[in-house]
């Protein structure tokens, strides 16, 4: 792939407080994402402009590959217990995961959530 049509990548530490602080604020209010989709998935005329969780993805052991891409993921479902949704972006680094696979994660694998309503965005905590 070109770097012309890569996402923009942008680098930070994991122990950066902000962004561990922002992380568990989205953990801690993923209920109030949610209830909006529960919500929309209601709605005959959709309300949300997009809605989408990030969770960080890496490599198997086995792969020399160290990276982890921090990526979107939309057409989300929970079950109380998992979530379900489908890979928004193309990875850079890593190989096992590609754009539009499947992926189940627990909630507490999630880094952040966001939705867009009338141009306004909720969530978004580590963006």
């Amino acid at each position: 792939m070109s770097d012309a049509a890569r996402s923009p990548v942008f680098y930070a530490r994991s122990d950066d407080q902000e962004l561990v602080q922002a992380v568990t604020r989205a953990i801690a209010s993923f209920k109030y994402l949610w209830r909006e989709l529960t919500w929309e998935y209601r709605r005959i005329v959709p309300g949300l402009d997009l809605s989408a969780i990030k969770a960080a993805f890496k490599d198997p052991e086995n792969n020399r590959n160290d990276a982890v891409e921090h990526m979107w993921l939309s057409d989300i479902d929970f079950d109380g217990d998992l979530i379900s949704a489908t890979l928004l972006n193309s990875p850079n680094e890593i190989s096992s995961v590609k754009k539009g696979d499947q992926i189940t994660l627990g909630r507490d694998q999630i880094e952040d959530w966001m939705y867009v309503m009338d141009g306004r965005v909720y969530g978004g905590f580590t963006i």
